[in-house]
């Protein structure tokens, strides 16, 4: 994969994310008899926390959350679901601008590139 079809991966990431995050407050009309009055929200998450700490050589350097926290992640994740999508957003962002200066410098190159004449 080049440098332009990562630029387009990205933005289609992009776009996905947001196409699902609009969800969230939208009203919608399923499940409620065509009279709307529903609105979009996060109600799971689920994930899983890992830290890295090695207390000494040859120690156990990755420590999963225990089990029966998960659930207390889960809601947590669901109260910040906020920040969460808002910093997911600004990283798919990111790397979006990081693939379009990356497409524009082959662009150059290949733009640059002599033909035999």
């Amino acid at each position: 994969m080049n440098a332009i079809d990562e630029y387009i991966k990205a933005k289609e990431s992009l776009r996905r994310f947001n196409a699902w995050a609009e969800l969230i407050g939208k009203e919608y009309f399923g499940g409620t008899r065509g009279k709307g009055g529903e609105y979009g929200q996060v109600v799971n998450a689920d994930g899983k926390m890992t830290v890295y700490s090695q207390a000494y050589d040859g120690a156990n350097n990755y420590h999963d959350l225990d089990g029966d926290f998960r659930g207390n992640l889960s809601s947590a994740m669901v109260r910040h679901s906020a920040f969460l999508i808002n910093d997911i957003r600004q990283q798919l962002e990111t790397n979006v601008l990081v693939k379009a200066n990356q497409a524009a410098k082959l662009t150059e190159e290949i733009n640059s590139d002599k033909l035999p004449t």
